[in-house]
């Protein structure tokens, strides 16, 4: 039961970690330095 609550638990933490690049690199694909603006575009 430990080592499942365990491995359940690094899920988790790996999970997040990997959502939190994600959307950091999202972020800064968009991100203009020169006016700080973020340009947002439709995309479908």
């Amino acid at each position: 039961r430990f080592g499942l609550m365990h491995m359940i638990g690094t899920n988790l933490s790996v999970w997040l970690n990997v959502l939190v690049q994600e959307t950091k690199h999202e972020i800064l694909t968009f991100y203009n330095p020169e006016n700080n603006s973020l340009r947002i575009s439709h995309r479908l």
